[in-house]
């Protein structure tokens, strides 16, 4: 009997996270997909094409080579709404396709949330904290790119924090425009 009670209390917290996850906006959805793979998206991507059926391998290539010709909108992600409570400068959560140049290493991205003081960049590469960086982005709504340079304030396992070395008046007010835009 007891067995069968362990068997019960896990499908009971199976039922429940079908309930939580069935629940989420897309956008939580994706976060919680990448925070559970760490990372490993592109692995687990590999995977699905595998075991897909030719005919769709080919639906899915040709669905692909169609977005690569059109640029992808900038999506505003909303995560919780206290996480902005917390730091002094409000961070706006974003998925934001960013230019990064650090020496003589460029590579292409994504800004996670973004302040006027810096921003989450997403990344797998380990860089060391103090590195100068290079960014160029577009801030939605806005028809030139903004042009900056930071310093890796910090390196985690989902990215890196940038801070701002200087913002000139209309960056740092583009970027609060936009960071107060709910």
């Amino acid at each position: 009997m007891v067995a069968f009670d362990s068997d019960l209390g896990k499908f009971t917290i199976t039922a429940r996270l079908f309930n939580l996850v069935s629940n989420m906006p897309a956008e939580k959805q994706f976060i919680l997909l990448k925070s559970l793979l760490r990372q490993n998206i592109t692995t687990y991507l590999y995977k699905l094409i595998i075991e897909m059926p030719e005919e769709q391998q080919t639906h899915l290539l040709e669905h692909l080579g169609e977005m690569a010709d059109r640029e992808l909108p900038v999506t505003t992600i909303e995560l919780d709404n206290y996480e902005s409570s917390m730091r002094a400068n409000p961070r706006k959560p974003c998925l934001i396709k960013v230019a990064c140049r650090i020496q003589n290493s460029s590579f292409n991205s994504h800004i996670i949330d973004i302040s006027t003081v810096g921003v989450f960049i997403e990344t797998n590469t380990n860089f060391s904290v103090g590195q100068k960086i290079a960014l160029k982005f577009n801030i939605p709504n806005q028809q030139h790119p903004i042009q900056l340079n930071g310093v890796i304030a910090w390196n985690g396992l989902q990215g890196i924090g940038v801070k701002f070395s200087s913002l000139t008046d209309f960056q740092k007010k583009t970027i609060q425009a936009f960071v107060n835009v709910r």
